[in-house]
């Protein structure tokens, strides 16, 4: 392992391991006043239906962290010199977990990687007992800005800290760290605007620490000069009683606004979404409440997420993961899972499409994850998985990103049945609502096992790389279905037999090579209990991007 060469008066490993803290302190501007407040205002509305998923590749699934006891929150960046760049924190015991900060660069595109180079060494500090939560921003003037907590080893919002340093050379050396501000503040994350202003945001308890009731806000500092200077920081998400944390901003494209996701521990539902426009930046009279519409609840189902990340693609569609029991039963939070939803142009109308690890054991874990958009085709999951006997890696999956065909025309042409009370009927499965299933006919002369099948009309020959289906909710789940194609709904090619997860999420159904056909037959094979006739929400078709 080697150390990162860092430029100026100071040595970023120096002031940890010198005994003392040496980091400098940011300047104010001399104009540190907001103007007034702008008035509430409700985010923009969009009625762009994403249609995309994620086919995982499970065989590129490797470990990126260094031979370690314990390394966790991995982030991935490409850089102005299109290398890539892992940071991540680590500890080499399990008295001393999240002490150091670790960078390593690929230039091929994430095939190899440079040796780890500890960019910050919290383990030979009088002043700190570690430093976490990493996050880089690439710079519009080619330089890269990290972001960090310091974890003094004085407790308190006296001793510890959020900071930043910066490189010039695409993260070759580093300038000395400059302390933002200074309290009980973790997660720091950073956006840079189109007009050049930088935006801060972190977690913070420092109002409350200490007390019996530790709560938790978020605050934002900004800088109009590339990091030589940071305004007062501002509160600009808080809910009472709530432990608000974890933001990850995003620039929303055409002009929609800014939006950031947070974990809001206390609360029985997460995570939420709050909203800003442009021109108010957050300067509003209150903060975004689920009644003045800019805050939300990402989700609609009964689930905790926590540690939310979020991206945007080229195309306009959000990604949004997090961390979820899903109906796991583990001793540990760190045992939880990772879950990936699709949501529209505005960071809404989030729908579960398909899971990075589905086969995760309960005695292993994921959780502390990032997704990085690798290009135009694939997407990277960066995750710290937890292991067995309690040490944590850094853990990279790629997945393809795929589109399911728009079905506004698409019609059931043949069915062996449906199921007539409550409208269980076969036009359930292409009606875009997770909500209404379709199911066998089993109130009179019920159908079984293996003689179902739904035969879909789609109008037209399509290229098909594979397709997608949702389990309805409940009981009927199928476990395997054979999927057959034709151009003329009397001659029949055999596509395979594919098995489906006993989970509520769009799973995908890859083929092994493309295959233009008009229409498909879904045939349910077996199900996931005794009930003999199945049911599902809904079924698609997909191509590559």
């Amino acid at each position: 392992m080697k150390i990162v060469t860092i430029a100026c008066a100071f040595v970023l490993l120096a002031f940890a391991a010198c005994g003392k803290n040496n980091t400098e302190t940011a300047k104010i501007p001399e104009t540190d006043t907001l103007p007034a407040p702008f008035p509430d205002e409700l985010p923009p509305t969009a009625t762009d239906k994403p249609l995309v998923n994620i086919e995982w590749d499970h065989g590129s699934t490797r470990k990126l962290s260094h031979d370690v006891y314990f390394a966790d929150y991995g982030r991935m960046y490409r850089l102005p010199n299109q290398d890539l760049l892992l940071t991540y924190g680590c500890g080499p015991d399990a008295s001393n977990t999240r002490v150091n900060i670790v960078l390593r660069r690929s230039s091929d595109n994430g095939v190899t990687w440079s040796s780890p180079e500890i960019l910050l060494d919290g383990m030979n500090s009088s002043y700190y007992r570690g430093f976490a939560n990493a996050e880089l921003l690439v710079m519009q003037n080619g330089w890269l800005m990290l972001t960090f907590g310091g974890k003094a080893k004085v407790d308190d919002n006296v001793h510890n800290d959020v900071q930043i340093a910066i490189s010039k050379d695409n993260g070759y050396t580093w300038g000395a760290p400059v302390y933002i501000s200074k309290g009980r503040y973790w997660e720091p994350y950073l956006i840079q605007l189109p007009d050049g202003e930088i935006e801060l945001f972190w977690s913070s308890e420092a109002k409350w620490f200490p007390s019996s009731d530790v709560q938790q806000e978020i605050l934002m500092s900004r800088s109009k000069d590339n990091g030589l200077s940071w305004s007062t920081p501002i509160t600009v998400a808080y809910a009472t009683g709530m432990r608000d944390g974890m933001p990850t901003p995003l620039i929303l494209k055409d002009n929609k606004g800014m939006v950031f996701t947070i974990e809001s521990i206390r609360d029985s539902k997460s995570p939420y979404v709050l909203w800003s426009s442009m021109e108010a930046r957050w300067n509003y009279q209150n903060y975004g409440t689920m009644d003045n519409k800019r805050r939300w609840l990402a989700i609609t189902e009964n689930k905790f997420g926590a540690a939310p990340h979020i991206v945007q693609l080229g195309t306009g569609e959000t990604l949004l993961a997090f961390q979820e029991n899903d109906g796991r039963v583990v001793d540990d939070w760190r045992r939880a899972t990772m879950l990936v939803y699709r949501g529209n142009s505005v960071a809404r109308n989030f729908e579960r499409i398909s899971d990075p690890w589905p086969d995760l054991p309960t005695t292993d874990g994921a959780y502390y994850s990032s997704l990085f958009v690798k290009d135009q085709h694939q997407v990277v999951m960066v995750t710290t998985k937890y292991l067995p006997d309690n040490r944590s890696e850094i853990w990279w999956k790629e997945g393809r990103l795929v589109d399911n065909y728009p079905r506004t025309s698409w019609v059931i042409k043949d069915s062996s049945s449906g199921e007539p009370v409550n409208d269980r009927v076969t036009a359930k499965l292409l009606d875009a609502d997770v909500n209404t299933f379709w199911i066998a006919r089993y109130s009179t002369n019920p159908t079984k096992y293996p003689d179902h099948f739904v035969t879909i009309d789609m109008g037209q020959r399509l290229a098909v790389d594979g397709f997608t289906a949702v389990q309805k909710s409940g009981d009927r789940k199928i476990q395997t279905m054979q999927i057959l194609a034709s151009d003329d709904a009397t001659a029949w090619t055999d596509l395979g037999t594919f098995t489906l997860a006993n989970k509520l999420n769009e799973q995908v159904m890859a083929l092994p090579q493309t295959s233009t056909f008009r229409y498909f037959k879904i045939v349910p094979k077996t199900g996931h209990d005794s009930q003999q006739q199945p049911g599902l929400a809904e079924i698609s078709a997909f191509k590559y991007r």
